[in-house]
């Protein structure tokens, strides 16, 4: 086992593993601000609608307590949504393939 590991590494290099470590780091990073601000965008245009079209006091509750709610359970479950994309992505090329 440990003859194959450094068969990977030597054949990879570890300059490789740590570049790509990096660039998948920074292209999580980028993805949860998308998804957590996308997330607190919706929210604040839900709790707008509300405050033009129907109940001031319930578009403000949203604005004030849903928001930084909404924003912390996505904060919060973004990994496992991510978990769902890449087991769904690996599903689809399976089916895709065959």
């Amino acid at each position: 086992m440990k003859e194959k590991i450094k068969k990977i590494l030597e054949g990879i290099g570890l300059g490789g593993l740590i570049i790509g470590g990096v660039g998948a780091s920074i292209i999580f990073q980028i993805l949860e601000i998308i998804f957590v601000w996308g997330t607190g965008l919706a929210v604040v245009l839900l709790g707008i609608n509300l405050l033009i079209h129907d109940s001031i006091l319930l578009g403000l509750l949203v604005l004030f307590i849903g928001t930084p709610i909404a924003v912390g359970i996505a904060s919060f479950l973004f990994p496992f949504w991510i978990f769902l994309l890449i087991i769904g992505l690996i599903i689809a090329l399976i089916r895709w393939i065959f």
